[in-house]
């Protein structure tokens, strides 16, 4: 009859049991899956249902790519990691004609939030003439478009300030303005949400 290694369980079983290498077999890969930190590249859909009564500190990995979340089962609730991952501007966002990404910086954080910071230079983009308008500056790729409605942002264009909105679906970055007029404005912009 297997008996349980002390430390963690483990059925380990006795050279006086009689030969059962295919059970043996299973009961080791049972226990060694509710040990391991399984994968599951779908999301957390997957995982629950293949994870329908998960207890406390076991751990596992959702999703792929940037959206690769690590998790723990703390106090009955998955806890996503609060890891930061870096990524590349040119991965984040798409400028409009006339403007490029001068420098950037865009974090993820523990694979549900980001934050971000980008300076355009302008070299044929839009420019602004006094008074109340809204210009287009480019839009946030897929994955990190906001999820619902429009996230909110600000900035300024050299001088001067700006606000502006991210939609959610397409991730155009809009900015609004409302001052003095600027031929090939330098926009600094920067926000965060969660996705």
């Amino acid at each position: 009859m297997p008996q349980p290694e002390p430390i963690q369980g483990f059925p380990k079983p006795l050279f006086t049991d009689s030969p059962n290498v295919p059970t043996n077999l299973s009961d080791m890969y049972d226990f060694l899956l509710s040990r391991a930190i399984p994968r599951f590249p779908l999301g957390t859909s997957q995982r629950d249902a293949a994870l329908p009564s998960p207890v406390d500190g076991m751990e596992c990995v959702t999703g792929t790519g940037t959206a690769t979340t690590f998790w723990k089962r703390k106090n009955g609730a998955w806890v996503a990691s609060t890891e930061t991952v870096t990524v590349a501007a040119s991965d984040f966002f798409a400028p409009a004609s006339g403007l490029t990404i001068a420098s950037g910086s865009v974090e993820v954080i523990g694979g549900k939030s980001l934050s971000w910071q980008l300076q355009l230079t302008n070299s044929g983009g839009p420019s602004l003439t006094s008074g109340s308008q809204s210009v287009v500056l480019g839009s946030v790729k897929a994955p990190y478009m906001p999820r619902t409605y429009y996230a909110p942002f600000t900035g300024w264009p050299g001088s001067g300030f700006v606000s502006g909105l991210v939609q959610a679906g397409t991730g155009e970055t809009r900015a609004r303005w409302s001052d003095a007029a600027h031929s090939t404005p330098t926009f600094v912009i920067g926000g965060g949400w969660p996705i």
